[in-house]
């Protein structure tokens, strides 16, 4: 992500990259940005310097690719808590009422063996 870095290899400071893209992000997740950006650029950067390419941040979390999710969840403010699609359908073949705590607890243990 072009917003994130000066040159190829140099990434901007919280305060250039919060004057850049108008945000006001605090030290912690501007970190939690770069450590993404850093991890995304190992991963998947190309070889052939032709293939390399860069994107604004506006047009990368405005468009379903894989990976964005994380970003979007950076930066939003608002968390809203919702009972998992699973629990519901659960709660309902067993006609049972799952609250939110109950559900976090109960899909916690699928996994368990």
């Amino acid at each position: 992500m072009e917003d994130l870095f000066s040159r190829r290899e140099a990434y901007l400071t919280k305060d250039q990259f919060n004057y850049a893209t108008n945000l006001n992000l605090n030290t912690e997740k501007f970190n939690k940005l770069k450590d993404l950006a850093s991890t995304a650029k190992l991963k998947y950067s190309k070889k052939d310097p032709i293939k390399q390419k860069c994107t604004e941040m506006m047009t990368y979390l405005n468009r379903p690719t894989k990976g964005s999710n994380r970003y979007r969840k950076i930066l939003c403010e608002t968390k809203v808590e919702t009972v998992p699609h699973n629990i519901v359908k659960f709660s309902s073949n067993t006609e049972t009422i799952i609250g939110l705590e109950n559900s976090k607890k109960l899909n916690s243990i699928w996994n368990s063996s």
